[in-house]
């Protein structure tokens, strides 16, 4: 069984889009994942 690993946001690229949308980049090594939090009344 493999165990579980934990990441933070220490551990991600991040990145504030001009439009105010915050986006954290996690990058592994044949995938990665992007969280984006995106201000109210942006769109």
């Amino acid at each position: 069984m493999k165990n579980i690993e934990i990441y933070h946001l220490e551990d991600a690229v991040s990145v504030v889009k001009d439009h105010g949308t915050e986006v954290n980049y996690y990058l592994f090594n044949e995938n990665e994942i992007h969280l984006n939090k995106v201000p109210a009344h942006s769109v």
